[in-house]
């Protein structure tokens, strides 16, 4: 049986060690501790809890995602709603609204006032189409017509998955979140999210599984330098170590943007990123909620710093996409204005009243380099799977999966690195998700 060594430990490495389990032997090396990367769970003695890196929702459509953890067997690890009904509070309006989106492909939702976001106006709906005609330069402002449609769900969405802000966002890229998820309909947008925290659902199930196949697993392993020779890898150095790569052979070098380009400087990628502030308020209390957001567990805002609300026991986690923005604002007023933004969004869901106690013990997490910037000019450096060294190939969400940096796009590139090897994969076979 021929080796595969894998660098790196996040969503992508681990997609690509999942398939290859029972067709080669494993080897992986993540610098770090834990696996994981922006998908790691972590106790927080400050906090006193288990708490995840950062927030990802995930939705029913995320089919290679999906196919991952049934592959690990923690799919049941996720919390599955039903349907595709996402709550929102408009913190300028102080006003509550749903998105309710039709099960099937047909948007009756958009006819519906009750089903859409509130003073839509019927020539948002060419944003699609826009959208969808896009060309590799086209802004995603560019597309965007004023109403309610625009600004309480279409910029909102586009922020959040592309990390990146309108003005400066790839409309092309943002057409093929909008073809994967809104123009799927209800049924594949049911949002998903761990019943635990990520590390349970989506890293220690696929550590278990590919224990379960005697792969090496090696931590603390930052892989130093790529040594090669008439066109393929020879050797991996970790510290002073030397891991000697044989003909037969392959690497998957798993890692992130600027680390592949350290590693292998003849590989371009994008270069220029944007973080995402995650922060943590542990409650006194746990919180007894109502309305919506008791079946949903988070909330989407408007109008204000913090998009989204997430609710674990008594931890509120909040995410804050295309960050940058925010680098000269003070830790401290950061989080005293995203508590009082939590405090009027909540007043309504909440039995307890957040505004009679004191704010809550905080964690900020900034992810500086969170993602890529999603724009036309990065998107075009994003390389493919194949590199100039024969039996080395890419992986990652920064690679060109068609998708911004997603973990649905990261379990791809997985996959494609796999194919790209020779060996089965899911998309090498031409698997077409339900």
């Amino acid at each position: 049986m021929s080796s595969v060594h894998i660098v790196g430990g996040g969503i992508a490495a681990l997609s690509a060690a999942v398939e290859l389990a029972p067709q080669a032997e494993i080897f992986l090396y993540e610098a770090a501790a834990i696996c994981g990367g922006r998908a790691r769970s972590f106790y927080d003695s400050q906090l006193e809890s288990y708490i995840d890196n950062g927030n990802h929702l995930i939705l029913s459509g995320n089919q290679y995602l999906l196919r991952y953890l049934d592959l690990i067997g923690s799919r049941d690890r996720l919390k599955d709603q039903g349907k595709g009904f996402f709550p929102f509070f408009d913190l300028e309006r102080q006003k509550a609204w749903n998105l309710s989106l039709s099960s099937g492909k047909i948007p009756f939702w958009l006819f519906s006032a009750s089903c859409r976001p509130p003073n839509m106006k019927l020539k948002e709906l060419t944003a699609f189409l826009k959208f969808l005609k896009a060309g590799p330069e086209t802004t995603v402002s560019e597309c965007l017509e004023s109403g309610g449609l625009t600004d309480l769900l279409l910029k909102p969405l586009a922020i959040s998955a592309l990390n990146t802000s309108v003005q400066s966002g790839s409309a092309a890229l943002f057409a093929n979140i909008i073809k994967e998820s809104l123009m799927k309909g209800g049924k594949g947008c049911h949002p998903l999210y761990p019943v635990k925290n990520l590390a349970d659902a989506f890293i220690d199930p696929a550590l278990s599984y590919l224990k379960s196949f005697k792969a090496h697993l090696n931590f603390n392993a930052r892989v130093k330098e790529i040594i090669s020779e008439k066109g393929r890898v020879t050797g991996l150095r970790i510290g002073k170590k030397l891991i000697p790569i044989s003909d037969e052979d392959s690497v998957i070098l798993a890692t992130p943007s600027h680390v592949t380009r350290e590693l292998l400087p003849e590989i371009q990628g994008p270069d220029r990123y944007e973080s995402i502030l995650n922060l943590h308020f542990s409650l006194p209390f746990l919180p007894l909620l109502k309305g919506p957001i008791a079946q949903s567990g988070f909330l989407g805002l408007n109008g204000g710093i913090a998009e989204w609300i997430f609710v674990k026991d008594r931890i509120l986690s909040v995410t804050i996409s295309a960050a940058n923005r925010y680098s000269d604002r003070s830790k401290d007023s950061l989080i005293k204005q995203v508590w009082k933004e939590l405090c009027f969004a909540l007043k309504t869901v909440i039995e307890q009243d957040l505004f009679e106690i004191e704010m809550p013990t905080c964690r900020l997490i900034n992810e500086k380099r969170a993602t890529f910037e999603a724009t036309p000019l990065e998107n075009a450096k994003r390389p493919g799977t194949s590199t100039p060294l024969l039996n080395l190939v890419l992986a990652g969400d920064w690679i060109a999966t068609s998708l911004p940096s997603t973990l649905e796009g990261a379990v791809r590139s997985g996959l494609a690195a796999v194919g790209e090897l020779g060996f089965r994969s899911a998309i090498s076979e031409g698997y077409h998700p339900a």
